[in-house]
């Protein structure tokens, strides 16, 4: 489903309903740490609870194809954010949340990365462009993808097994 979700959003002109179809814009690093902290929040060892990333603004995020308006199964938005949700088959069976944020340029991913942190509350560890967080029960991976053209941050965001929420 990632790999699927990626292509989608990579290239794909998107919409929420009710709101014009546009392509995916950058992420500020405030709506990719909104959306990361909303992972924490929905994943535990057990299950990646969607019934509260619903209930928390998250819609599931719609393209524009030839027949119209069409669903993303498993990739969430939410209003005037642009980063994304990946909650999808392969996620909810591995018990990890995914978000994708575009990246305005390949310089824009650091300071994303100090923003993470400071909302977060701890320093990362780094291993040359991955950064890793502990927070409470959970795991944060950020790691680059895309190109020069149209860069992305990547985060996983899984429970830790000897933790609960």
């Amino acid at each position: 489903m990632r790999k699927l979700a990626i292509i989608l959003l990579g290239s794909a002109t998107l919409a929420q309903p009710g709101v014009a179809a546009t392509r995916m814009e950058a992420a500020s690093a405030a709506q990719a740490s909104e959306a990361v902290r909303e992972c924490i929040a929905i994943t535990s060892p057990k299950w990646i609870d969607l019934a509260k990333l619903k209930q928390d603004g998250w819609q599931i995020a719609t393209k524009t194809g030839r027949q119209g308006l069409m669903q993303i199964r498993g990739v969430y938005k939410k209003k005037d954010s642009e980063a994304y949700i990946v909650a999808g088959r392969d996620e909810l069976r591995e018990k990890r949340c995914m978000v994708i944020a575009r990246l305005d340029a390949t310089s824009s991913y650091h300071p994303m990365a100090a923003q993470i942190a400071t909302d977060l509350g701890s320093q990362p560890s780094q291993d040359n462009f991955t950064y890793s967080w502990t927070s409470g029960a959970a795991t944060v991976v950020m790691t680059p993808k895309g190109d020069r053209e149209s860069p992305t941050a990547e985060f996983t965001i899984s429970a830790r097994e000897d933790e609960t929420q």
